[in-house]
């Protein structure tokens, strides 16, 4: 897993580059996940951002839209492109991680992201020559 600067603990002063800090998300997860690209709609704003929209849709096909700040990451949209619930702060849970706020949404998430943790295990097991008897 990459590790990616927690928002939540940078300096107030301290300048987030949303950009690259949601293009190391999106590597990350992008084979757990249909689809997750960057909201176009949303991230019009040019200048320094307090956010970013990402537009995401689980194996499960349900469409997101989920922001990131640093609050941490939120859904604020249920349909690509829309941040209709971002105001509305008793239905949007935080998150500090982009893997918990999946686990919350997505079942088929958690288990794509389980096996395919067990098949690089089993790939540097091998790897390193190690086999189930080796353990006895």
């Amino acid at each position: 897993m990459r590790s990616f600067s927690n928002p939540i603990l940078l300096k107030m002063n301290e300048a987030i580059n949303w950009e690259d800090e949601v293009q190391g998300v999106i590597a990350d997860i992008s084979n757990c996940v249909s689809q997750i690209t960057l909201s176009e709609r949303l991230n019009t704003v040019t200048g320094v951002s307090q956010s970013i929209y990402l537009n995401l849709e689980t194996f499960e096909s349900e469409k997101f839209t989920v922001k990131l700040s640093s609050a941490g990451y939120s859904i604020v949209g249920t349909a690509f492109n829309d941040n209709t619930l971002e105001d509305n702060s008793t239905s949007s849970s935080s998150y500090e991680t982009v893997y918990a706020l999946l686990q919350s949404v997505s079942p088929l998430y958690v288990s794509t992201f389980a096996e395919k943790l067990s098949s690089k295990l089993e790939g540097i097991a091998t790897a390193i020559g190690v086999n189930e008897q080796d353990g006895d």
